[in-house]
C-alpha cells in the first residue's frame, strides 16, 4: 500500500468512493421500481470502503512514529479557480468538499483506534487528478483520499 514518491511516503487508496459532491459514504435508495430516489453509492461500496479504512487503521496503528496526513481530493470538472472556491451559481466549491471528505476519513480511523494526535487532514481541491478531466467512466476515482506519512 505504501510507496514513495520522491521523499514522501504515500498511501494512494483509489478504492474508497464517496458519493458526488458529498464527503461521506451515504448509501443509494431506490424506490420499488428500481429508481434512485437518494443519490448515494452502493451498499457494497459503502462495506468496502469501511473494510479499506479498518485495514489502513491496522497499518497505522503498526507504525506509531508516523504521522499521517489525510489529503482529500475531488472531480474537477471546469479546472478554473472558481470552481474550486466559489460558491456563485449553486456551485459546491472543491477545496472546502475535499478537507470535509478528509476530515471524515479522519474521524473514521479514530474510530478505528487510530490516535487523533497523529493524524491531521487538508484538502486539495480538484488540483491534483488521478484521472483526466472529462473521463466520464473513472472520474469518481479523483474523489479519493491519499494518506501522507511523515516519520
Amino acid at each position: 500500500l505504501v510507496i514513495r514518491v520522491g521523499d514522501v511516503l504515500k498511501m494512494a487508496v483509489p478504492s474508497i468512493i464517496f458519493r458526488q459532491d458529498k464527503a461521506d459514504f451515504g448509501v443509494q435508495v431506490l424506490d420499488a421500481s428500481g429508481k434512485v430516489t437518494k443519490p448515494g453509492i452502493t451498499e457494497a461500496q459503502a462495506k468496502n470502503n469501511e473494510r479499506i479504512l479498518k485495514r489502513i487503521a491496522q497499518i497505522l496503528n503498526k507504525f506509531k512514529n508516523y504521522t499521517v496526513v489525510v489529503e482529500g481530493h475531488a472531480n474537477s470538472v471546469t479546472g478554473t479557480e472558481a470552481e474550486e472556491t466559489s460558491t456563485a451559481n449553486g456551485n459546491i466549491p472543491l477545496e472546502p468538499l475535499s478537507k470535509e471528505r478528509a476530515e471524515f476519513v479522519k474521524g473514521k480511523l479514530v474510530g478505528y483506534g487510530v490516535s487523533s494526535d497523529r493524524l491531521s487532514a487538508v484538502g486539495r481541491g480538484g488540483r491534483q487528478p488521478v484521472a483526466a478531466r472529462g473521463d466520464k467512466d473513472n472520474a469518481w476515482k479523483n474523489r479519493r483520499v491519499e494518506f501522507i506519512l511523515n516519520k
